[in-house]
């Protein structure tokens, strides 16, 4: 009686484990609230030179409700760069933007700018500004490369 009540047990035990595994699992770690969105996609090559390719990809909505555009930026050179934007504007009103990024020689990356106080993507209109290219160390200027994204 007693393997019987044991058998039993285990049984019992192994269909609830089994019943607990299936189903949808989701196996991304990440913590990121941050989900972005593409609200609309058009593909412009800002500059393609010696010293980087810049594309404009997309604009998109982040996880916060900001409005944004993203760039993909080729580094062309043999040293590591570093990217900002200066006299970024939305519909001729000034945003500021400070986010650095860093890319290495020969890489590329995705470079986002999301803007406060954009209410739709509509509101995304007029999009001025200049992508700065420098070395990392901030002792070459590679250049200035100005974007308009009607």
């Amino acid at each position: 009686m007693l393997k019987k009540g044991l058998l039993i047990v285990i049984i019992v035990t192994g269909l609830v484990a089994l019943v607990g595994c299936s189903g949808n699992t989701n196996t991304n770690n990440s913590q990121d609230d941050g989900v972005k969105e593409s609200v609309q996609q058009e593909e412009i090559i800002i500059t393609d030179d010696d010293i980087v390719k810049i594309s404009y990809i997309d604009k998109r909505i982040d996880g916060f409700g900001r409005y944004g555009v993203r760039f993909v930026i080729e580094n062309k050179t043999d040293d590591t760069i570093q990217i900002t934007t200066k006299n970024t504007s939305v519909d001729e009103l000034m945003k500021e933007h400070s986010l650095f990024i860093d890319i290495t020689q020969g890489k590329k990356a995705e470079y986002e700018v999301f803007f406060d106080g954009i209410e739709d993507a509509e509101g995304l209109i007029n999009i001025e500004g200049s992508i700065v290219v420098r070395s990392q160390d901030m002792s070459v200027d590679y250049g200035n490369y100005e974007f308009n994204i009607e």
